[in-house]
């Protein structure tokens, strides 16, 4: 009798789960930094986060309950990263915030709290209340996906999302991707079911980042066009605000954020490719298995955001988590094993 296909446990044979593969990438993941935090920034409590492995071995044979192991596991690393690095998206739309509360445009303007100083606010007008409270609403937005995750049983990509170390480290430096990576998600994965309220929680993730409008041919071709004039009313009733400030003041952000940030070293750009994923976008429209439909969106996004000539690394937040779902969903949809 071969066993290469299980494990001993208590006496009998155990089939390993794919959850196990979370385990795993959090044990090497997590163990550097925790290691890390406890050596160089005097963080011994980080530590603490390592006992979720053994807890998640213990529950392994109750996968979610594995997985929700690992994200506690995952919150007191990030945790431990407050106060360690600075990223400027939640301070410019606070600082856009206290402009527009003023009476004045918050767009087309540049902004002394961002790095290089003069950087504008290009995201959408729900932004400049959503993240008021600070980066303590993207430390929530992050633990929710993750139980999104667990609930579409996407074990790989959570092992990844809780333990990678830029996802993890980003959480409290005031990156902003996570909540749009959480709405996309999760108005994607409603798509299926819920496909009206789904385009609702992808018209507040564009009215966060319109990076999220990515979907929008995608949510056409596999919901339909009633889905699809759901999302686009939702979005002009959140954009509303722009019919006082001005469209053109929007696009000078975005202009004017295109110059103020050097070149950096995550896009590959090639500004005039970019545009190559029009017709990536497009194709959106004939997907019929959700699968593609979320896989197409998420091309059209890397696509025009990564040949771009400056790219964030947080960019990667927002469309990874979707297409590990998809991918897994595809992946290991004809296995037997149900876990």
């Amino acid at each position: 009798m071969t066993t290469t296909a299980a494990t001993v446990q208590r006496g009998r044979l155990v089939r390993p789960q794919r959850v196990d593969i979370a385990i795993l990438v959090f044990a090497l993941f997590g163990a550097l930094m925790a290691w890390g935090l406890a050596a160089y920034h005097h963080r011994p409590w980080a530590l603490l986060s390592l006992l979720a492995i053994p807890v998640a071995l213990w529950l392994r044979e109750r996968p979610a309950a594995a997985a929700a192991a690992i994200v506690v596991g995952s919150v007191i690393l990030r945790l431990a990263y407050v106060g360690i690095g600075f990223t400027d998206q939640i301070a410019v739309s606070q600082a856009g915030a206290a402009r527009a509360f003023s009476g004045l445009s918050p767009y087309g303007v540049g902004y002394a709290e961002t790095v290089p100083p003069g950087a504008p606010f290009p995201y959408g007008p729900l932004a400049l209340i959503w993240w008021l409270p600070g980066p303590a609403v993207e430390l929530v937005a992050a633990t929710l996906l993750m139980a999104l995750l667990i609930s579409e049983r996407s074990w790989l990509t959570l092992g990844l999302f809780a333990s990678m170390p830029f996802a993890v480290y980003l959480t409290t430096t005031g990156t902003n991707d996570y909540s749009p990576a959480l709405l996309l998600a999760l108005g994607l994965v409603l798509m299926r079911t819920r496909p009206y309220l789904g385009a609702v929680a992808l018209a507040v993730a564009a009215a966060l980042k319109p990076y999220a409008f990515a979907w929008l041919p995608s949510l056409i071709g596999y919901a339909g066009w009633r889905a699809g004039a759901a999302m686009i009313g939702a979005s002009l009733v959140l954009w509303a605000p722009l019919a006082g400030w001005g469209v053109g003041g929007f696009f000078r952000s975005l202009e004017l954020s295109r110059s103020v940030h050097p070149v950096g070293e995550n896009a590959l750009n090639l500004p005039v490719l970019r545009f190559a994923a029009a017709p990536i976008a497009a194709a959106g429209l004939f997907a019929k298995r959700w699968e593609a439909a979320v896989l197409i969106g998420s091309a059209a996004f890397v696509v025009f955001l990564f040949l771009d000539r400056w790219a964030s690394l947080g960019y990667w937040l927002a469309v990874g988590p979707v297409s590990g779902i998809a991918l897994e969903r595809w992946a290991f949809a004809r296995l037997a094993d149900p876990t």
